[in-house]
């Protein structure tokens, strides 16, 4: 048994190393990545991206962490997301699409703003006229896991919505929005080299995180490799590897980061209905919505 476990362990090893290439190896991080370490740290940043998804899970049963999410990684069509924005700002956060009018989510004096064009409640249509229109709905913070919500609502989700990708959290895991960072670990730094994707050669930073079954098992492992040019981050790949096989899973290409805020970041180009979010009274009852003000237009 100790064997097996021992050759299970090295075979992981050599997937991992096997994932950076042999030239140019270095033992040294990329300068910028302490520098983004302190900027998210700091709470003032902004990124922006596209996420291109290249496997999905045969089944979405978790029992092991990720084990029994990729035990049956099937090729799929690639999924590109359109470019995203995630940034933070004396104490707000905000996520969205950079060609949206509106964010998708915005957190800001001690509130949250989630920002919907479908509910569920027929009362509440997203629907005038044949035309979509937008409604915001607002919670304050103290309230954000309270037992009388809206499920549908899906409050529970707000805090992660706005947290980085767990790409980006390996600068920093310990985010607080990130309410599962206690329960994985944090990736390692596993050495840099250069690397090159499409006859253009990047320096490579790599980070693993071992996956472990409830005994403390090591089963699999998570690599991620930062991709930067001409110093700057510019991609994320982030590998599956188990039995000796390696999955590309999904890569970010990175238009920007930086510390300095663009103030589109946190606009709502038009005004934008507010109501309350469903608090389990008689409104919820009677499957109507509170107005209570609105956001966003110009001033």
């Amino acid at each position: 048994m100790i064997k097996k476990l021992l050759s299970v362990f090295v075979m992981l090893m050599i997937a991992a190393i096997s994932l950076l290439p042999t030239s140019a190896t270095v033992s040294a991080e990329q300068a910028a990545a302490e520098q983004y370490r302190q900027m998210f740290r700091s709470g003032n940043f902004y990124v922006e991206y596209q996420i291109f998804e290249k496997y999905k899970p045969k089944t979405t049963v978790v029992r092991y962490g990720l084990f029994d999410a990729f035990s049956d990684v099937k090729r799929v069509k690639i999924t590109k997301s359109n470019y995203v924005f995630t940034a933070g700002q004396n104490g707000k956060r905000v996520r969205g699409s950079t060609k949206a009018k509106h964010p998708d989510i915005l957190f800001q004096d001690g509130k949250y703003y989630r920002f919907l064009t479908t509910l569920s409640k027929s009362s509440f249509s997203f629907y005038t006229n044949g035309k979509p229109v937008t409604r915001a709905l607002i919670l304050s913070e103290s309230e954000l896991y309270a037992p009388y919500l809206d499920p549908t609502e899906e409050w529970q989700y707000a805090r992660s919505d706005l947290a980085l990708p767990d790409e980006l959290a390996i600068f920093y895991w310990d985010d607080p929005y990130r309410d599962n960072f206690v329960n994985t670990p944090a990736p390692t730094y596993n050495g840099s080299s250069t690397r090159v994707i499409n006859k253009k050669e990047y320096d490579c930073d790599q980070y693993v995180r071992y996956i472990s079954t409830l005994a403390n098992t090591n089963i699999a492992l998570e690599a991620y490799n930062m991709l930067y040019y001409n110093g700057q981050l510019v991609k994320i790949q982030t590998y599956f590897v188990r039995d000796g096989k390696e999955y590309l899973i999904r890569e970010i290409d990175i238009k920007s980061i930086t510390s300095e805020v663009p103030e589109k970041a946190f606009r709502i180009k038009k005004k934008v209905k507010l109501y309350e979010a469903h608090k389990g009274d008689m409104s919820d009852l009677l499957e109507q919505y509170t107005q209570v003000g609105q956001i966003g237009g110009d001033k």
